[in-house]
């Protein structure tokens, strides 16, 4: 423990005489602080751009919810120390949620805070230049193209099976759709982890990176955990399996863009193992959902 970065963040969040006893280590770098009837959390950023970190934490939690976003109260942020303090959020993450620890939320939970962040983070999108923003799509489109295109030529489809061609189309026309949307800025470092399954609603924490990106796609990335190859499990998406989810047809952007994703970490894109079998349940869960979308299931290894 740090104790003398920890001391000065809570001298500035008003908390002058901090019991070590009631300073508990949640994960790297966070604290939680029991102070009176208060809960806090202290964060510790560390490397070379701590303070910008920091800062740019600190300055989102104070905007945001000046502008009615669902995020924690900022309470203090020390950019030359590297550390910010806030209001802790009781609570499960969404990330123990997918793992079977706690009840899942309705997916029109989830739905309705992640609009509420977008709509406060609209200002910053709106005050940047058309160029910028075209050239952002562009970039964001490419990338997600080459996602699908490196699916299509990966192990989970199996090439000379006679539903290849139309998994293929289908896959590419998977990305189209997830890049029809404008763009918007969101946070960029999301994760089920940061979604904080609070008392009064979703919270969302640990706000350190925005840019633009397509906002059903960060959501996707927002409400999925990966499949586990060491051990057989599946991959976990809040899209899969919920009554109430807006997507009953394969057009949709939201199960366009899980199914993309599900299909890129089946196909182990993103790691240095290979493809399981267990990563292509998720996939077929999610087909099933849209009648013309589960022939897809046909062309998987």
């Amino acid at each position: 423990m740090s104790n003398s970065r920890i001391s000065a963040a809570l001298r500035a969040a008003g908390v002058h005489r901090p019991d070590r006893s009631r300073i508990e280590h949640i994960a790297r770098g966070t604290y939680r602080v029991r102070d009176g009837a208060r809960t806090l959390a202290c964060k510790l950023f560390d490397g070379p751009q701590a303070g910008e970190r920091a800062r740019t934490e600190g300055a989102a939690y104070a905007a945001l919810a000046a502008r009615g976003a669902p995020v924690p109260q900022l309470l203090a942020v020390d950019d030359a120390k590297g550390t910010v303090v806030r209001e802790w959020v009781d609570g499960p993450t969404l990330a123990e949620a997918l793992r079977g620890e706690v009840a899942r939320p309705a997916w029109a939970e989830v739905s309705i805070a992640w609009n509420a962040l977008l709509a406060a983070l609209d200002a910053w999108t709106d005050a940047l230049g058309p160029a910028r923003v075209e050239r952002a799509r562009s970039l964001r489109t490419a990338e997600i193209a080459a996602v699908a295109d490196s699916v299509i030529d990966s192990l989970v489809v199996r090439i000379g099976d006679p539903a290849w061609a139309a998994a293929a189309e289908k896959i590419r026309r998977f990305a189209d759709l997830t890049t029809a949307a404008p763009m918007r800025t969101v946070p960029l470092d999301l994760n089920p982890a940061n979604l904080i399954l609070g008392a009064d609603g979703i919270v969302f924490v640990d706000l350190e990176a925005f840019g633009l990106d397509f906002p059903d796609w960060s959501l996707c990335k927002a409400t999925m955990l990966p499949h586990d190859p060491a051990s057989g499990r599946a991959g976990q998406a809040l899209l899969a399996g919920h009554g109430d989810v807006p997507c009953p047809h394969g057009d949709s952007p939201l199960l366009a863009g899980a199914l993309l994703l599900a299909l890129a970490d089946a196909a182990g894109l993103w790691r240095s193992e290979p493809p399981h079998p267990a990563g292509l349940t998720l996939v077929r869960d999610l087909a099933a959902q849209a009648p013309n979308v589960r022939q897809l299931a046909t062309a998987l290894v």
